[in-house]
């Protein structure tokens, strides 16, 4: 039996034992107001959600950071916000990953990444700190400032929010269709 205080985390959620009234019945396990989860040496909480088979006909490589996306047929592609179909994102891609590799995601967690200019459709070298970024409807596998918002058929969806100039709190939305 665990006693009060006690702390777990199950799926990248940190829970705590405690019993708030006796009279409304038993200790249990509540959502945490603060991340308990241990960060490592270099501060990012690198959870892995899941991996998959970088598709073999995909337009360009995975790198770390990278929205990804299952296709049709089960392999993980770079996320575009061009259809519902394409913009279904799972996640952001841990490492390097060419057509055909398999490569490890990550969400609903903080990531770093340096070297982002190739990653967002302004090209900034950076991330602007507070900013709120989207998946990008012309790029794929790309971040932007500015999502497609008038084109009808393209999608809405929010990927993180910029920490500081190479790390974002992954904060992935429900995507929604314009």
């Amino acid at each position: 039996m665990p006693n009060l205080g006690d702390t777990r985390n199950v799926f990248g959620r940190s829970y705590i034992f405690r019993n708030p009234n006796s009279e409304l019945g038993p200790a249990v396990y509540a959502l945490s107001s603060k991340d308990l989860v241990p960060v490592d040496e270099d501060d990012d909480v690198e959870i892995i959600s899941g991996s998959g088979v970088y598709d073999a006909s995909a337009p360009v490589s995975a790198q770390r950071g990278t929205p990804l996306a299952f296709s049709a047929t089960g392999t993980l592609i770079p996320a575009r916000a061009n259809s519902l179909a394409t913009s279904n994102v799972v996640g952001l891609a841990l490492d390097s990953a060419n057509p055909g590799q398999t490569v490890s995601f990550t969400s609903d967690a903080d990531l770093s990444f340096p070297g982002i200019a190739t990653l967002t459709d302004e090209g900034n070298a950076v991330f602007e700190v507070g900013g709120r970024y989207y998946l990008s409807a012309t790029n794929p596998g790309n971040f932007t400032l500015t999502p497609d918002t008038t084109t009808t058929g393209s999608v809405v969806i929010t990927l993180a929010t910029a920490l500081s100039t190479d790390r974002v709190a992954i904060e992935i939305s429900q995507p929604v269709v314009i």
